[in-house]
């Protein structure tokens, strides 16, 4: 049986692939040669911080996970945390639960404006006729 999506799974396996990736990453970033480092560290840190709170409604674990990596020191984490922070307030009201998990269709059809709002199992006519996804 395919393992369960979830906000945690989603958040190790970015900070797993971005851990691989890192040396590439840091040779990549022409600056100061630290992206890699610096984005591995982040989204590792808010991972193990969304694993604490699997419990939580979506919504509310992104937007712990955006507080965790607020908290770095790193200027690129602070901008994939206001990425996550939006996305936070997108979720806002959805019923999207470790018991009801992220169900790829589901996700890749779900209108991620302040209008939309999916209960479980069911997408307004609006969002079953969109052809925006994310």
């Amino acid at each position: 049986m395919a393992q369960a999506l979830t906000l945690p799974s989603i958040l190790k396996a970015v900070s797993k692939t971005l851990s691989e990736n890192e040396a590439a990453l840091n040779e990549a970033d022409t600056y100061n040669h630290n992206h890699g480092t610096n984005i591995a560290a982040a989204f590792t840190s808010a991972s193990k911080a969304v694993a604490r709170k699997k419990d939580l409604p979506v919504a509310e674990q992104l937007a712990f996970a955006s507080e965790v990596m607020q908290g770095s020191s790193s200027g690129s984490a602070k901008i994939y945390a206001q990425g996550l922070a939006t996305a936070a307030q997108q979720f806002q009201g959805n019923r999207f639960t470790r018991q009801d998990p992220l169900d790829p269709y589901r996700l890749h059809r779900f209108r991620l404006d302040s209008s939309a709002v999916c209960t479980r199992g069911e997408l307004g006519a609006r969002d079953r006729d969109s052809t925006r996804t994310f």
